[in-house]
């Protein structure tokens, strides 16, 4: 089975995407695509 996903904004590690989500940037990172992925 395929899955596509849309990534938007920049992708970061999972180490600062704390930063992105504080000053609500579009951010991607690994997190959160397995999180994406689950929702399926």
């Amino acid at each position: 089975m395929t899955y596509k996903l849309k990534v938007k904004g920049t992708i970061v590690s999972d180490d600062i995407a704390w930063i992105y989500d504080l000053f609500d940037i579009e951010h991607t990172s690994p997190k959160k695509d397995r999180n994406s992925t689950r929702k399926c």
